[in-house]
């Protein structure tokens, strides 16, 4: 299976769920990031959301290179959990971890994203990465029982084209209990940016409630204020700390 369509996918329908919400509105005044070209024309249209997410290679925007800006030194192989589903175990740094086209995470999740692209082959650590991006936007689009049974319906319907094997992977993901210590505490550290940035996807930020999960999550990955804000600045949703 794929777990890096599966990425595009989840993240393009979560986002338009959930963590886009904020920025889909008809004014937007100077807001710069991510999502400051949606409004609330937008609104369910997957394409529109996953052609955002794709950005675009000129200006290297995009989810991807995000991800990419936010990665930091990668600690040994031999430092990163083992215990994941067996998924995330010996996970090395993503950007030393080149596709079999000699692409970067950010670049083959671009590829996912963007219909205009032919999706690249990643390699077994780049799904690995996938696969916990996956989990971090499921367990933040459903930390509080908000992710109601009409969007659940609509993410299953945006997998469309996915494996068996991803759509078992994603049900059986929000059936699980969020735990966000537990959770926290298998992601290695050079991922914790990218999972946190990952997460915002999925949280709609209007509500003080569901941005009470960044900050616990943030908090337990040790992931500082300054560049919450900085992952909030660069999606153009509304920062956490001022």
């Amino acid at each position: 299976m794929s777990m890096m369509k599966t990425l595009a996918k989840v993240a393009a329908a979560v986002a338009l769920a959930k963590g886009a919400r904020p920025a889909m509105k008809q004014d937007h005044g100077d807001a710069r990031g991510l999502f400051a070209a949606l409004n609330s024309t937008h609104a369910g249209d997957m394409a529109a959301m996953s052609r955002v997410l794709a950005g675009n290679a000129v200006d290297n925007a995009g989810l991807g290179a995000l991800l990419e800006a936010l990665a930091t030194d990668a600690k040994a192989v031999g430092d990163a959990p083992s215990d994941l589903d067996n998924l995330i175990g010996g996970l090395s740094d993503p950007r030393a971890a080149a596709s079999a086209e000699g692409a970067s995470f950010g670049v083959v999740l671009r590829s996912y994203l963007d219909p205009d692209h032919s999706p690249l082959q990643p390699t077994a650590d780049q799904e690995a990465a996938a696969a916990l991006m996956v989990r971090a936007l499921l367990q933040a689009a459903r930390h509080l029982a908000v992710f109601d049974d009409g969007q659940r319906a609509s993410l299953f319907e945006a997998l469309d084209g996915v494996s068996d094997g991803a759509h078992a992977f994603v049900a059986a993901e929000l059936d699980k209990p969020v735990d966000v210590a537990g959770f926290a505490g298998h992601v290695p550290p050079w991922l914790e940016a990218q999972v946190y940035a990952v997460s915002v996807l999925g949280v709609d930020l209007r509500h003080d409630t569901e941005a009470s999960y960044l900050r616990d999550l943030a908090g337990k990955m040790a992931v500082s204020n300054d560049s919450v804000n900085m992952i909030h600045d660069s999606l153009g949703v509304p920062r956490l700390y001022q």
